[in-house]
């Protein structure tokens, strides 16, 4: 590992980890980066203390969960958003939360996980999915929160799970990748990727696509979890792919953003950005749009990596943009404004939500 590596990683280690004290419950307040997920009329936005819920017209906000800040409370995971009126949204200090969509109210929480869930939940059908730090991943009832059964890893859970079918998708951060019984939480196959899994896989066509810190972006035969392909990347890489017309878009920690051919890893194109890509990018229509820590959101046309337009904001941009119907979603870290809502043909700002304090 070089020294700017070293560097770049433990940058991001601050940024998403300056948590509260270790052992014996030292009670600062933790630093974190906004997580985002929408529904038809609302933003649900994780971050520091506090849940956000904000109306996707106007930028008001409808609710937050805490009322009152909770030093003891800190949000980084994107929350996941039910088909039954709830979001569920997991916190630093070892609990997942129920939450009603509409008011915010706390319908029940899950103690049970032994340290801090950085990675969010995950829904599957009457399940909700919740990857911890102390190695495990609980499923337990969307109902009542009840615990139905834990996988044990060999290391910590950063990352969401993703499902397709009976089977789930477990990254974790001692290198390996994990396929799940959905039913069970028995292990169907296991394999070393050769870095740390930071972030949720992606399935497409077949295929498990997985980015590491240490061996770019691999693929895997989603029934046997063996190799089809890897593709070494510049820099490491923490954001999963997103994928559109046969082609797997993603970025890494050297400031460079790509394109795949799903089929077989040879690469469409690469472009240097300004500076590191954390996140996931989002795919709008033809174009797809890359976010930088230096805080430039780029629109990029799909097909060649072409700049359409760039913007760039004062501030640090970690997280995943988000596109919500004819808006995208831009959260910042280190100002003022929580989330911008911009106009995704032109980067021209409609709305920018700024928490109360």
């Amino acid at each position: 590992m070089s020294r700017s590596q070293r560097r770049s990683l433990l940058l991001l280690v601050v940024v998403a980890l300056a948590l509260a004290g270790c052992a014996g419950g030292s009670a600062t307040v933790a630093s974190s980066w906004p997580g985002v997920a929408v529904d038809e009329t609302t933003a649900y936005v994780a971050y520091n203390q506090a849940v956000h819920a904000v109306d996707l017209a106007t930028g008001t906000e409808r609710w937050r969960f805490p009322a009152q800040a909770d030093g003891k409370v800190v949000f980084y995971a994107r929350p996941a958003v039910g088909a039954d009126g709830k979001i569920y949204v997991t916190s630093y200090n070892h609990k997942a939360f129920a939450l009603d969509a509409a008011t915010g109210q706390q319908a029940w929480v899950f103690e049970q996980s032994r340290d801090r869930l950085i990675g969010g939940a995950a829904i599957d059908g009457d399940v909700v999915l919740i990857p911890s730090g102390d190695n495990s991943l609980y499923a337990v009832e969307r109902s009542t929160g009840q615990l139905r059964w834990a996988f044990k890893a060999t290391s910590a859970l950063w990352s969401s799970p993703v499902v397709q079918g009976e089977r789930l998708y477990q990254a974790a951060l001692g290198h390996v990748l994990y396929a799940v019984d959905a039913q069970s939480g028995e292990a169907i196959w296991q394999t070393n990727l050769g870095g740390a899994l930071a972030d949720t896989p992606a399935l497409l066509d077949g295929l498990v696509l997985a980015g590491s810190f240490g061996s770019g972006l691999t693929a895997l035969h989603a029934a046997d979890g063996s190799v089809a392909w890897n593709y070494p990347t510049v820099g490491w890489v923490w954001g999963n792919p997103v994928a559109g017309d046969g082609l797997a878009y993603f970025g890494d920690l050297k400031n460079t953003a790509y394109a795949l051919h799903i089929e077989d890893g040879s690469q469409a194109w690469k472009i240097a950005l300004d500076g590191p890509i954390t996140s996931t990018p989002a795919i709008v229509g033809d174009r797809v749009v890359f976010v930088t820590e230096a805080g430039t959101i780029y629109m990029l046309r799909a097909a060649d990596g072409g700049v359409v337009w760039k913007v760039t904001l004062e501030a640090k941009l970690y997280s995943d943009p988000v596109l919500a119907g004819d808006v995208l979603l831009i959260a910042a870290t280190g100002g003022d404004t929580l989330v911008y809502a911009m106009n995704p043909d032109s980067g021209a700002i409609r709305w920018q939500f700024v928490p109360a304090k």
